[in-house]
């Protein structure tokens, strides 16, 4: 198990959650992996299940692949809620259908984490920025498909103004498939920085020793080394909730998948 433990929830705090779908194409898994002639019709349900959220308070986020943002009807009704403020708009990439096309089809270049990090970024830049010229908002939020995200991914995401990832599925490990391997990876929310995916105590441990042996070169004091946790080069949390309207540790409703979250940017967490 784990050596490092989460962070403790305050009595008076009340439970809390995030709902997250993955809104994507159909006929995903037939084991075929095709460039174009998705269908998104799936979309159409969006309308009913926004309803029982609203009734509840619930603002999800929806995590919306190439083919979603390529079908007109479909980011009709996205922007109509979005503009509302009824949910978040956030990123879900499937390299096989995302733009641009370099990479063989194969199920080991279906996870983006086996990609050249040149070719992960233009994917995720080009998803992006088609999100925020239909959206008029940039995403913050980001999962890859398959959950097929490393730590280049991660660096790539925070680079570009994300804050959460939840592409981390602790105690799951997918490496017969050529996927990741986050069997060690925490289930609460966590911070990346930047460098580990799943290990955030390692990761604090390098930049606290790293920040020392640089404040001793300087000949300065190295006491309150523990400031470095927070130095540039942070990358998203990590988790499998999203970061919608309300955070959550755990719980989506059908459809939504069981993952962890982590954060990008200046100080997002992995849940």
């Amino acid at each position: 198990m784990p050596s490092y433990q989460p962070t403790s929830r305050p009595a008076d705090q009340p439970t809390s959650f995030v709902v997250t779908v993955d809104t994507e194409e159909e006929g995903l898994w037939n084991g075929e992996f095709r460039r174009t002639g998705y269908t998104v019709e799936n979309t159409r349900g969006i309308e009913r299940f926004q309803k029982l959220c609203d009734r509840y308070g619930v603002r999800p986020t929806y995590l919306v692949d190439a083919p979603v943002v390529q079908d007109e009807r479909s980011v009709v009704l996205l922007r109509e809620i979005n503009d509302d403020g009824r949910c978040e708009i956030g990123a879900h990439l499937h390299p096989w259908c995302n733009p641009p096309f370099e990479e063989e089809l194969n199920e080991r270049n279906s996870y983006l984490c086996n990609l050249p990090k040149s070719l992960q970024r233009a994917k995720i830049e080009w998803l992006t920025q088609t999100i925020e010229e239909l959206f008029g908002q940039r995403p913050t939020s980001f999962r890859a498909g398959r959950y097929g995200l490393d730590i280049r991914g991660a660096r790539i995401l925070a680079e570009l103004g994300y804050l959460v990832d939840s592409s981390v599925i602790p105690f799951s490990d997918f490496r017969a498939d050529g996927g990741p391997d986050f069997s060690d990876a925490p289930w609460w929310p966590y911070s990346v920085r930047d460098g580990s995916l799943t290990r955030p105590e390692e990761t604090r441990r390098a930049l606290r020793e790293g920040s020392g042996e640089r404040r001793a070169e300087r000949g300065e004091p190295t006491r309150g080394e523990s400031r470095g946790s927070r130095v540039e080069g942070q990358v998203p949390a990590t988790s499998h909730h999203g970061s919608g309207g309300q955070r959550a540790e755990s719980g989506e409703p059908e459809g939504a998948k069981r993952e962890s979250i982590s954060r990008t940017g200046t100080g997002p967490a992995v849940h």
